[in-house]
């Protein structure tokens, strides 16, 4: 890992502390209106089980399987921030493929995997998109029975996590869930997650203070019910989320950007006849579980009509702060056709703070010279926030220099600088990084721009500053004393503080001459006999590859430490302490 990347996650686990401690705390959820909803999938066939994610580039994937050509393929719609692209088709095999998931892998890649029978019996298969271009598909499950159902989350440490249903048809049908993961192209083997038997349709999911949840349906109590899972450390014991006498199935967790969790499923609402129908419910917790609100029935069937409602995926978009909510009905016709629909919530209020346009001023300077530092401190989010802005310089390891608080309403932003004096750094190259702290509230998916990187930085070592530790005193005096009266003497001819080849070729050049020849050159007759003669070759060459080059006691680089580099220290004594 390089040092940079080491730096912003050394800084980013503190503020992931941080933020975690404000989630503890109890926090209203804001009241929503949802919008009366939208097909997205083409009329006259059957589009249903979509599975939403939110790439990078904060473009949203939507993928859902069709029987428009007259077996089960994957299709695929994606929303810019703007508008709804064409939909594209993800699978074209003969045989069906059903029940997509999504990912995006560290990567940037984004990984897809449904459910096909092109094997005999329906197993999982996988495929990934890089650089414009679906991978062909690659099994991941030979079961006896069938596997279908997918659920994947991308965890913050890179591993993908994957838990499916499998249906064992020998004899009585029994389902339960598995779960492998993949790590660095690799896929780690299968193993069963659910021990109770009748477990179907989970849900997986990281919330903002890592924990993970899984989620899915199970027959403990005559009819299914909402049960989960959550690890942070350890797994917890099996918790029931949902106790109506109907069935509810088809799980879907998600948290918005003010950690509020949404879980979302289907429940088989009876209805006369002693049929029953689906409809999307959903409840809410502002504390991590701990307490959930009120069931709230999500679709409401038209007056007079029976709508099948079911599959919901749920995502918080990070553009507009709007929950957007997936299902598959036939609500288009009413009744007539099964499409993909969406309803959006009205806008949430956030807190989100970032930086931008870090500059440094200068690139390079003396000990005890001054930094300056600017940048730009945002508030993209709803609420005025008091904004610390921490500056760190980092070579080997971080250190703070500066820390300044302002105050920014929402949707401005404020040009802030401050200065680093360098008088007590040791002079070395450094990085110049700024973070602003987590405001409370604010969701660790926010954090990306919260680090701003200014620019690197080279910090000289002033003369007097012999062992280089960003202060001149005593330690500097004694170094120059214990030197005192090295000199490189008279056979560093050329004054260069090294005694090298040109000073053997001066000698040889000058060889054989003595005092009133034309080619005279007394810095040659090294003993002061009035003749360059072999004697002075000789000292040349004993002394060859001395050198008083990187003796910073030679303050002012004169070729001999004296009383003029102690006088030189003694006037700056006390510099950087």
């Amino acid at each position: 890992m390089r040092k940079k990347s080491l730096f912003l996650l050394l800084v980013l686990i503190g503020a992931e502390l941080l933020v975690q401690t404000a989630y503890f705390g109890v926090r209203p959820a804001h009241a929503v209106t949802w919008s009366p909803g939208i097909g997205l999938t083409p009329l006259g066939s059957i589009e249903e089980k979509p599975y939403v994610m939110e790439d990078s580039h904060s473009t949203l994937w939507v993928a859902y399987d069709s029987n428009r050509l007259g077996n089960w393929t994957i299709w695929m719609r994606q929303f810019n921030g703007v508008s709804w692209l064409p939909e594209q088709q993800l699978t074209n095999s003969t045989s069906n493929g059903l029940t997509p998931a999504l990912a995006q892998l560290n990567n940037g890649n984004v990984m897809l995997v449904y459910t096909s029978d092109k094997s005999g019996n329906f197993s999982l298969y996988y495929k990934t998109y890089a650089s414009g271009v679906w991978s062909s598909p690659s099994r991941l499950t030979t079961p006896q029975g069938r596997d279908s159902t997918p659920s994947l989350v991308q965890l913050r440490n890179g591993t993908v996590m994957m838990y499916w249903t499998r249906e064992s048809l020998s004899g009585s049908v029994v389902r339960y869930v598995q779960y492998k993961s993949y790590n660095n192209g690799v896929w780690s083997k299968e193993a069963q997650f659910s021990t109770g038997g009748s477990e179907e349709e989970p849900s997986v999911y990281q919330t903002d203070d890592g924990t993970i949840w899984v989620l899915y349906a199970a027959n403990r109590y005559g009819n299914l019910d909402i049960f989960y899972k959550t690890y942070n450390g350890a797994w917890s014991s099996e918790i029931r989320l949902t106790t109506n006498t109907a069935d509810d199935h088809q799980s879907w967790l998600t948290q918005d950007l003010n950690g509020v969790l949404w879980e979302f499923w289907t429940r088989c609402v009876p209805i006369s006849g002693g049929s029953c129908e689906d409809d999307v419910f959903y409840v809410t917790s502002t504390n991590l579980g701990a307490t959930w609100s009120a069931e709230v029935q999500f679709t409401v069937d038209p007056t007079g009509n029976t709508i099948y409602d079911s599959h919901p995926a749920a995502i918080h978009y990070d553009r507009d702060k709007m929950m957007y909510v997936f299902w598959g009905t036939d609500l288009t016709g009413p009744g007539a056709d099964f499409d993909v629909w969406l309803r959006t919530s009205t806008p949430m209020p956030i807190h989100h703070v970032s930086l931008s346009n870090a500059t440094k001023s200068p690139a390079s300077l003396m000990e005890a010279g001054t930094v300056k530092v600017n940048f730009t401190a945002n508030n993209p989010g709803d609420y005025k926030e008091n904004v610390t802005v921490n500056g760190y310089y980092q070579s080997q390891n971080s250190f703070l220099f500066k820390s300044t608080t302002t105050s920014i309403m929402p949707g401005t932003s404020a040009f802030m600088e401050m200065n680093w004096n360098t008088s007590r750094v040791v002079p070395a190259n450094y990085t110049v990084f700024l973070y602003a702290i987590p405001v409370p509230g604010e969701s660790i998916r926010l954090l990306g721009d919260n680090t701003a990187v200014a620019g690197n930085v080279t910090v000289q070592r002033v003369p007097s500053d012999i062992n280089g530790d960003g202060k001149v005193n005593v330690v500097d005096l004694a170094m120059v004393a214990l030197k005192y009266g090295i000199s490189i003497g008279p056979e560093d001819i050329n004054h260069d503080c090294r005694v090298d080849v040109v000073d053997l070729a001066i000698v040889a050049i000058h060889y054989g001459t003595k005092v009133g020849d034309p080619n005279w050159y007394a810095p040659a007759d090294i003993d002061g006999n009035n003749v360059v003669n072999v004697i002075d070759l000789a000292r040349v060459a004993i002394k060859y590859g001395t050198s008083l080059l990187n003796v910073p006691e030679d303050v002012n680089h004169d070729c001999a430490v004296s009383v003029l580099d102690l006088a030189t220290v003694a006037i700056n004594y006390g510099f950087g302490t």
